[in-house]
């Protein structure tokens, strides 16, 4: 039986300090923000950074969800439960946890390790998961039934899984305007989404349709120099100012937001790091 790679502590201070060539940047550790993408050589302003399709996606609307999970290979049917589920807490990242789990079939292995090198938060032990966690993952189980998948959810797609993907996915998801969805979409990158928040950020995305689905190109809105570390503003990413991680219910282990306040009588933003004040699990990528 195939299983999947463990994703704790995969992104450790060893693993972020390595510097990992791409095709106009590099990976590397950030001061206090874990690691993100730095430019390997100069940049012009409007030169593509990169170009990626998602590794999965949901949209923001319920009534497209259907549509999504059928788009995705999940029948409608099946989903529904966890659909509800989704609807009633105010959640979608254990529907975006379906969808990234079916395109997982095609390449079990390398997808799951390509996951496990996006930084996560620290998540509870599998015994102190809100009941929530548990009745997510049990959800996630049978709507893969009818796909003759549920026995991976006993092994290796198992609870400790579940905690962990989700941490994965609060703090590494995008909110994308994509016309082609006609709204915006959560999203999960391979490589755009190592990218950090910054309010005078030098990249900008763009969605565009392609056949079979939509694309996501990042493009420099200024020159860039070797060695500066490449930023979008996540706040113009989405329809909302509040954005990034905005699930508000208990499934959330963690609690974080950024964005930007105009100064008065300025152009200048200021960066808003927001957590709860009693939360002991950091949000920092690890």
């Amino acid at each position: 039986r195939r299983t999947s790679p463990s994703i704790v502590d995969v992104c450790n201070t060893l693993h972020c300090r390595q510097r990992r060539q791409r095709n106009s940047q590099w990976v590397e550790a950030i001061a206090g923000k874990g690691r993100g993408l730095v430019a390997r050589k100069p940049l012009e302003a409007g030169e593509v950074v990169l170009s990626e399709d998602p590794m999965g996606w949901v949209s923001e609307h319920s009534h497209q969800w259907p549509a999504d999970l059928e788009a995705a290979g999940i029948p409608a049917e099946s989903s529904a439960g966890l659909r509800r589920f989704c609807e009633t807490h105010r959640v979608k990242l254990p529907l975006l946890t379906a969808v990234l789990t079916r395109a997982s079939f095609k390449d079990f292995g390398p997808f799951w390790t390509a996951m496990s090198s996006l930084c996560h938060a620290q998540t509870p032990e599998t015994h102190q998961f809100p009941p929530e966690w548990k009745q997510a993952h049990s959800l996630l189980r049978e709507t893969f039934r009818p796909l003759g998948a549920a026995p991976l959810f006993d092994d290796g797609l198992n609870e400790q899984w579940f905690g962990q993907l989700q941490s994965i996915l609060h703090i590494n998801c995008m909110r994308l305007q994509v016309p082609a969805r006609s709204g915006s979409v959560t999203a999960l990158f391979r490589e755009a989404s190592m990218l950090n928040h910054a309010c005078d950020a030098n990249v900008e995305v763009h969605t565009h349709q392609v056949e079979g689905g939509w694309t996501a190109t990042f493009r420099t809105v200024r020159p860039v120099m070797e060695g500066e570390e490449l930023s979008i503003q996540y706040d113009r990413c989405g329809e909302l100012s509040l954005i990034h991680i905005s699930e508000p219910t208990r499934l959330l282990s963690i609690s974080y937001a950024v964005f930007c306040l105009k100064k008065k009588n300025t152009a200048a933003h200021t960066p808003i790091n927001l957590t709860q004040p009693h939360e002991t699990h950091t949000t920092e990528k690890l």
